[in-house]
């Protein structure tokens, strides 16, 4: 409405500044098997970098060829950002080491005994591990007459790869409560490399320099590299404290205070623990308790190992562990540091590592740690068509624009081909299979990869490269090379710009083909909707870039398919801004205005474009109004003539 600035004088603003940002064309997805990442999740990857933090490298050695998949996916992160799935089976499991407090049947004191736990799932652990165990012979595993778990660090994802990985904690030196975690991981040498560390507290009233709550949970899960850290949420500490004082496990002794420096002026029966780093006639009897006597000098008790007492000044509960105290809120912390037998803090020592173990890639893998390619294959497929992270298939949040076959077995091909044509916003790019013919190649298309879908491309040759990830030469499908072209085609030029020819086409470090198809070859291929690499004077190019659609059309190119499916994503997020706007003139024209601003920015698309917006009287009683939108767009030369004339 207009806006009175003066008596008579009126003011009104039409905003036509707003930008359109376009949406990103180049987003690949990939499912693969790895030695290590968060498995069975699809997850954003922004770098390749990233990408081999979380998912290591390319192990053909251990996965054969199924180790393509996260080696393709190497080859696009260098250039662009994908979505990543890493499998595994139901039945894998997670490295972890768990700590619970117990108490042996045959011993009279309370330690902490460390175990390796075997489970498939978080939702599986803390439906059952947390409630393992009580407070009576009868309820407690067999050889305890107690046993509360209190805590478990676990690994990020399932398999085996974790179970090289080892924690330390230390207490940091005049910062009270305050600990060290630091993360190592075994390498091939056999010697351990700092991975990550960090500062936490096992309470949530600690703080650290600046400020800012330390807690362990938060911390290591969303801190720390590889690993998480649960504590018991089902029983607090003072339900430990009451349970151990109500069966008389508490020592008899009531301390009145903790104190470094020997008290001014006692009183006789005054009851005293010793901290870590006493002053005067306490030096050297710190870890005791010590006792004013009527011949008013000081007697000095040992404390054995696990008792627990409490503090009549602020009404904590201690635990003595040879060399300190630890107070309610770290009994947790120092329950996974301190054991029987183990070395305890004394200024600063380092302390033993706690090793994770019991981690797994169950059925996938024999009982050598091999792959079982039919195992892995159902994994893969169940991955592809959204049974293991329905996240996969849902093209309003998650959107990417390639998938890439690596060589897969043919049922994956289908998933992969499945998730495509289900989605109808992506292109996915097809080995057709290792051959050695021509002929051989053209029966696999009309016998097995029968596609038929302006969503697909096929494609065929495998060749002979040197991959640096595997350190050796090896064949290698199309796929590995279009991971590659295709997104730095995308980078360097437009996707409706076609990955074939002499000029973006061009494959570089071959050392061999299986075969090199010669032209009346090539046609043939050509008539099957196949994409051959080839040879000609020296340079290995791709020679086709058709789709798989059989049916005379535009959409046979992949350039056209590629570019009117990114028009589409962008068109659609324009319109989204003019629902529930007034369905009228101005909105119609203002919603055609952007889309062709949009569209005259597509650099050597069309040979033609329109956008016609309004509504009917049936579509304005449905609240709705229609856009026309009219491409014609270029196509690529496949033929050049030479026209000579002669005089």
């Amino acid at each position: 409405m207009a806006i009175p600035i003066v008596s008579g004088v009126y003011s009104r603003y039409r905003d036509l500044s707003t930008i359109f940002a376009g949406i990103p064309g180049t987003m690949a997805c990939y499912c693969f098997v790895s030695d290590k990442g968060v498995d069975n999740k699809l997850q954003f990857v922004s770098s390749s970098s990233v990408l081999t933090d979380h998912y290591g490298q390319p192990n053909i050695d251990k996965y054969g060829g199924f180790a393509r998949g996260l080696l393709n996916a190497k080859n696009t992160t260098n250039i662009t950002s994908i979505y990543a799935m890493r499998v595994l089976p139901e039945n894998a499991t997670y490295s972890n080491f768990v700590v619970a407090l117990a108490k042996k049947t045959d011993e009279s004191n309370y330690t902490y005994v460390f175990e390796q736990m075997s489970f498939t799932s978080e939702e599986t652990f803390d439906n059952n591990f947390w409630t393992i165990g009580g407070t009576t012979p009868e309820t407690s595993p067999a050889g305890y007459d107690f046993y509360l778990p209190l805590a478990i660090f676990y690994a990020e994802g399932r398999g085996d790869w974790y179970n090289r990985l080892k924690l330390r904690i230390t207490k940091i030196i005049n910062k009270l409560g305050q600990y060290n975690i630091d993360l190592y991981e075994l390498k091939d040498t056999g010697d351990y490399e700092f991975v990550d560390g960090i500062i936490v507290a096992t309470d949530y009233v600690t703080l650290d320099d600046s400020g800012n709550e330390i807690y362990i949970e938060d911390e290591v899960n969303e801190g720390m590299k590889y690993i998480k850290c649960k504590l018991n949420p089902n029983m607090p500490i003072e339900q430990i404290m009451s349970y151990l004082e109500d069966n008389g496990t508490i020592t008899d002794i009531i301390v009145k205070d903790i104190t470094e420096v020997e008290p001014s002026s006692p009183s006789v029966g005054d009851i005293y623990f010793i901290s870590d780093r006493p002053e005067g006639s306490f030096v050297g009897q710190e870890g005791k308790l010590a006792t004013y006597t009527v011949e008013e000098e000081w007697e000095f008790i040992d404390l054995e190992y696990g008792s627990i007492f409490k503090c009549t000044t602020d009404g904590k509960y201690y635990v003595h562990y040879g060399g300190g105290f630890l107070d309610e809120f770290n009994i947790y912390l120092h329950g996974m540091v301190f054991e029987e037998g183990e070395e305890t803090y004394s200024g600063g020592e380092d302390l033993k590592f706690k090793e994770f173990g019991n981690g797994g890639e169950g059925s996938m893998v024999d009982q050598y740690g091999k792959l079982l390619s039919n195992e892995a294959t159902d994994i893969l497929v169940d991955a592809y068509i959204g049974n293991i992270d329905s996240a996969i298939v849902d093209k309003e949040n998650i959107e990417f624009s390639l998938l890439f076959d690596c060589g897969y077995p043919s049922q994956v091909k289908d998933a992969i081909v499945f998730l495509a044509n289900l989605r109808e916003d992506c292109m996915a790019f097809i080995d057709n299979g290792d051959h050695y013919s021509p002929e051989s190649a053209v029966n696999t298309r009309k016998t097995q990869n029968t596609y038929n879908t302006r969503y697909v491309a096929l494609y065929e040759g495998y060749t002979e490269v040197y991959v640096p990830e595997f350190k050796r030469n090896v064949f290698v499908p199309p796929s590995y090379h279009l991971s590659t072209m295709i997104p730095r085609n995308d980078r360097d030029y437009y996707l409706w710009f076609a990955t074939a020819g002499y000029t973006r086409g061009v494959v570089s470090g071959i050392k061999s083909l299986r075969y090199n198809p010669n032209i009346g070859e090539r046609e043939q291929m050509k008539l099957y909707q196949i994409n051959p690499i080839v040879t000609t004077k020296g340079e290995t190019a791709f020679m086709e870039q058709r789709t798989t659609l059989i049916r005379p059309s535009k959409f046979q190119d992949i350039h056209i398919s590629r570019l009117v499916m990114y028009v589409d994503r962008n068109l659609s997020q324009i319109a989204k801004y003019f629902l529930f706007e007034q369905n009228d003139q101005f909105t119609w024209s203002e919603c055609s205005t952007r889309m062709m601003m949009f569209l005259d920015s597509l650099e050597r698309a069309f040979e033609d474009k329109s956008v016609s917006c309004g509504a009917s009287d049936f579509e304005k009683a449905n609240r709705m109004f229609s856009a026309k939108i009219s491409l014609t767009p270029l196509g690529v030369v496949e033929r050049i003539l030479l026209d000579y004339t002669i005089r």
